[in-house]
């Protein structure tokens, strides 16, 4: 079952249906009672029963169902929304391959983070509103159809079914210009990810640069919002100008051609309010099967989250003649690098160090020994977001650096493998990291790629 079929299957949302289904009944009888008490009223009989039901029938939708409903989605919300995060990491858990590639990183991160969740919020909003549009159409056509020998019910049948078909026809376009509108908030969000460097440390500049990208960005992503409104709306105005048209059309016919039927024009005319609003309610269907075919899109992006990436093989990007691997012991012992990955399953501790020049796949030899070794090994990067318990902001970095290797490494019971751990660090702060990088590896695998060293 995917994450999407999932979602729609939950609890929270289908108790939230059945509320919305139960509140659209509730609206449907007192539409019916209505229609009984104006006949009535017609005929000089009053049954006040009728209008105890009514109360009831308007009271119990508008505010006992609506919270109901309401906090029911949003459990549904938050439940579907954490899933997809658990699910997602454990799809994605120990792939470390996937962090050399900076593009499929920064993309799956985008996708999770900024994508996701807001797809989720708009699919459980569209859906219990959509039922309970849908709900209220049909249970009250019942009603109409009693009351007006079913003439009514029957053009808003067909009004509806115009509407939708002429919405339809324009799916392909709608959706089409809302994959570009994806794309765009896409570039939008990326540049914007970059604000806080070319704005906070005010070189102009960068500043510059930055600002005219934003400038461009934000315009073609204008234009394409626009563009999905005005494709969207356009074909949703055209349809509802129909389903009114042919709604309307048959109240006045009826209206002109049947004067004689004192009953039929009373309930006419009595539930002539109550078909004009399923015929709005119609249009707002229209607008959701238009408005469907965009969150659909974003559906995708979020399946498409779970699927594989292609193979990537970091050791593409190690180049092995320049890179030098040295044991630190009393003793500095150079090794090659085919050797010591030939021994690296079986070393229970020492202190590795990887050195070579920029571009040379240090960093990519670090992520092909983590993939090596599995979910025992710890991999810590040189830029990072890793969370532990004593990071604080109030910290240096050398002293959040000192906290990370403390608490990552208590009861460590594979590698410890460091890249760059030195870089940004004073001197006081390196010969720290250093004495207690030392004091790990006697009883600690650790290798290490290094900044800088004299």
């Amino acid at each position: 079952m995917t994450f999407i079929k999932k979602m729609m299957t939950s609890r929270f949302l289908i108790a939230a249906l059945l509320a919305v289904t139960l509140q659209q009944i509730l609206v449907s009888i007192g539409t019916y009672l209505i229609g009984l008490m104006a006949k009535e009223i017609a005929t000089g009989n009053i049954n006040f029963m009728y209008a105890v039901g009514i109360i009831a029938a308007t009271i119990l939708p508008g505010s006992f169902f609506h919270y109901i409903i309401t906090y029911l989605s949003t459990k549904a919300i938050k439940q579907s929304q954490y899933d997809y995060v658990i699910e997602y990491s454990m799809q994605n858990f120990n792939h470390p391959e996937h962090w050399r590639v900076e593009k499929s990183k920064s993309a799956r991160h985008n996708l999770m983070i900024r994508s996701a969740h807001d797809a989720i919020t708009e699919g459980v909003h569209a859906a219990v509103d959509f039922a309970s549009t849908s709900i209220n159409v049909i249970a009250n056509s019942v009603s109409i159809f009693y009351l007006t020998n079913g003439y009514m019910t029957s053009s808003i049948f067909i009004g509806g079914i115009a509407g939708l078909a002429i919405v339809a026809m324009a799916g392909k376009s709608i959706m089409r210009s809302t994959d570009e509108a994806l794309k765009s908030d896409s570039e939008v969000s990326g540049v914007l990810a970059k604000s806080w460097d070319n704005v906070i440390l005010g070189n102009q500049r960068f500043f510059q640069n930055w600002l005219k990208k934003f400038k461009t960005t934000f315009g073609n992503n204008t234009k394409s919002n626009i563009a999905v409104v005005k494709i969207r709306d356009f074909w949703t105005s055209v349809a509802a100008v129909v389903t009114t048209g042919i709604v309307s059309g048959t109240a006045i016919g009826l209206l002109f051609f049947h004067q004689a039927n004192k009953a039929l024009l009373v309930g006419l005319i009595v539930m002539l309010p109550r078909s004009l609003q399923c015929a709005s309610h119609l249009q707002i269907l229209q607008m959701y099967f238009a408005y469907w075919k965009s969150i659909r899109q974003k559906f995708s992006m979020i399946e498409s989250s779970y699927a594989d990436f292609d193979s990537v093989d970091v050791r593409d990007y190690i180049h092995d003649d320049r890179i030098r691997v040295t044991k630190m012991d009393s003793i500095e012992l150079s090794m090659t690098l085919e050797s010591f990955i030939s021994e690296l399953p079986h070393l229970t501790s020492g202190r590795f160090r990887i050195q070579g020049e920029n571009g040379c796949g240090k960093s990519s030899l670090l992520i092909h020994i983590k993939k090596v070794l599995g979910e025992s090994a710890l991999f810590i990067p040189a830029q990072h977001t890793l969370e532990h318990k004593n990071l604080s902001m109030s910290n240096s970095s050398g002293e959040n650096a000192l906290h990370l290797l403390k608490d990552t490494t208590a009861n460590l019971k594979g590698a410890l493998l460091l890249d760059e751990w030195d870089a940004n660090l004073s001197s006081k702060n390196r010969e720290i990291m250093d004495s207690e990088i030392q004091s790990l590896a006697n009883h600690q695998l650790v290798v290490e790629v290094v900044h800088q060293r004299s």
